[in-house]
């Protein structure tokens, strides 16, 4: 269900009910309510997260195609170092090598960057709004 994919979504960014909501201009009610699949967001709001959060709107389907949180953290990591996926040489090198890591290494690797862009988030952000 949709719910449970924003609540995977969010906890494999690291972020809290408060913080992921803030991003998307909504209560954390909101998230709550869709975490809980109580409500459902409607198809503005998931293309809203789709964008802020770098995962493809096909991801929100009912479909059974499953992303790994190790998928929707490398695919954010390349879209914040400003990776046109899959073009760019850097987005490529990065997901080679992730993509070639022993699985213990790679998540050791995947969270330290996760950790850096959570840090960073806001000052990529302000260097986006000043262009």
């Amino acid at each position: 269900m949709i719910g449970d994919k924003i609540k995977k979504l969010r906890l494999s960014l690291g972020l809290n009910q408060i913080e992921f909501a803030k991003k998307l201009f909504v209560t954390s009610a909101a998230v709550s309510q869709w975490e809980n699949n109580i409500t459902r967001p409607d198809m503005d709001r998931l293309m809203r997260i789709s964008k802020e959060f770098s995962v493809p709107l096909d991801y929100f389907s009912d479909e059974e195609k499953q992303y790994t949180e190790t998928e929707l953290i490398k695919q954010h990591i390349l879209i914040e170092l400003g990776a046109d996926i899959p073009k760019t040489t850097e987005a490529k090198i990065i997901s080679g090598v992730i993509d070639k890591m022993p699985p213990d290494k790679r998540e050791q690797a995947l969270n330290i960057m996760k950790a850096v862009f959570t840090q960073y988030a806001d000052s990529f952000e302000r260097k986006e709004d000043d262009k």
